[in-house]
């Protein structure tokens, strides 16, 4: 039994010189991870949120612009090009391959063309009409906020 001693002594060495740089390098990604992936998501998270809120309150001004009146011209125009940024913007920040962005995207071109294409013959409507989308956006951004966060905090 004593002759065993210095072999097991030998094997154990080698496997603790073997195994801890593979542990060491297990626990550095999990770091790695926790300490840039989840502040870059978090950012991002905030991003989003900030944009679609912005998003939203551009509709809200846009449908509360009367496209009818000379003077309202310029003001929607405006709305217009403040809400086709902000479109892109969430856009750029979303995955196209992931169904509920995918969603939120045709949600977002959906109430860009309502004002591109504003009907004069429907002007009364258009205030509940992006109402409407509105309340469809945030239903569709809300699980996507949640989901995006509980990562976060999977990372962590």
């Amino acid at each position: 039994m004593d002759e065993y001693i210095p072999i097991i002594s030998v094997v154990t060495a080698l496997l603790a010189v073997i195994i801890g740089p593979f542990v060491t390098l297990h626990i550095a990604r999990r770091q790695i991870k926790a300490n840039v992936l989840s502040p870059n998501r978090q950012q991002w998270i905030n991003m989003l949120r900030d944009e679609i809120s912005n998003y939203l309150a551009i509709m809200a001004r846009t449908a509360g612009a009367t496209a009818g009146r000379v003077e309202d011209q310029e003001y929607l125009r405006t709305c217009i090009e403040d809400l086709c940024r902000s479109e892109s913007k969430i856009q750029l920040l979303l995955n196209p391959k992931e169904a509920d962005h995918v969603k939120l995207i045709a949600l977002l071109k959906e109430s860009s063309s309502s004002v591109w294409y504003l009907n004069y013959d429907k002007k009364d409507s258009f205030p509940e009409d992006m109402n409407n989308l509105r309340k469809n956006i945030i239903e569709i951004s809300q699980p996507i906020l949640k989901r995006e966060w509980k990562r976060v905090k999977e990372l962590r």
